[in-house]
């Protein structure tokens, strides 16, 4: 983490005062997510795609109705249906058959989009990061 500290708004003999506090875990979320191991940043990355499918997937399943040809109430139905959605598959037997689940679909399908550009940025920001080495000669110059 950053050794950065954030400000905390006190109160000191019934004035206002600021104190140096703890650094928040969130203070440089880009600088985290860059120094984490790439292994972490796989396991967070998928975790946070099988969050958002979850999410999603369990508002179709509260929508009777809203998946053509999903089990009514099926979270598994909704959850392979957003699989698809945030993903842009594309829509096999299963589709938006309400208004309701056309406009999840539509923010499902902006927040996919989003998804997969910051993750694609952030993969290109770890590759194309250069790393420090230090090399030794036998021969001073």
């Amino acid at each position: 983490m950053t050794s950065k500290r954030r400000l905390q708004r006190v109160e000191l003999g019934g004035f206002p005062a600021f104190k140096l506090g703890t650094p928040s875990p969130f203070a440089d979320l880009y600088y985290s997510v860059m120094e984490m191991s790439w292994t972490t940043f796989i396991a967070l990355a998928s975790a946070l795609f099988v969050a958002i499918n979850l999410v999603f997937g369990a508002i179709y399943a509260a929508l009777p109705g809203a998946i053509a040809n999903a089990a009514p109430g099926s979270l598994l139905d909704g959850f392979y249906f957003s699989v698809d959605t945030l993903g842009t598959v594309g829509y096999g037997s299963m589709y938006p058959a309400t208004h309701a689940g056309h406009a999840i679909a539509s923010l499902e399908i902006l927040i996919g989009l989003f998804f997969s550009a910051t993750m694609t940025g952030l993969i290109f920001a770890r590759f194309a990061r250069p790393r420090t080495s230090l090399e030794f000669s036998n021969v001073a110059v």
